[in-house]
């Protein structure tokens, strides 16, 4: 019988913001968590698998990730936007890797989805929204170094 070996990975996920088109009006975001995809060893790494962070703070795993902790969704307060308008979040993100210096094997992050799914902020132009994203492996067969892996994402809020 082969025994294969276990990487154990722990991730946290720094979101970074920009605003754009904010004639005007001066907003503030506030990040209140920041993502991370927790703790977990890795099986093997011979296909694409996925790790997602839901914004509603559940995960799933395909089964090549024994997962040690739970990931935990981002999540954000912002203000000083018009009133009862609603707001556009996007955002770009680089690959997770070993201690965020982009050294050896990475870990695509995409499919941000956020919730509530339309953010519309309040009579005094407040929000709040959760955001949850997709790790992928690279699926080149590629040994992961043990560590923290880490990357940013720039989240973009418009009106």
């Amino acid at each position: 019988m082969m025994i294969k070996p276990c990487y154990l990975y722990s991730f946290l996920f720094f979101i970074f913001l920009l605003l754009a088109n904010i004639s005007a009006v001066y907003a503030v975001i506030t990040e209140t968590q920041s993502m991370s995809f927790g703790t977990f060893a890795l099986r093997n790494n011979n296909a694409q698998y996925n790790l997602t962070i839901n914004p509603d703070g559940s995960q799933i795993a395909d089964a090549q990730f024994a997962i040690i902790s739970n990931g935990r969704e981002a999540a954000f307060n912002v203000s000083g936007f018009p009133p009862s308008t609603t707001l556009i979040i996007t955002v770009v993100s680089d690959d997770l890797t070993l201690g965020g210096g982009g050294i050896g094997e990475g870990f695509p992050v995409a499919n941000f989805k956020h919730l509530p799914t339309t953010v519309v902020t309040d009579a005094i132009g407040n929000a709040s929204f959760t955001l949850g994203a997709t790790m992928t492996t690279s699926g080149t067969s590629n040994v992961y170094a043990d560590g923290n892996y880490s990357g940013n994402a720039i989240v973009s809020v418009n009106f």
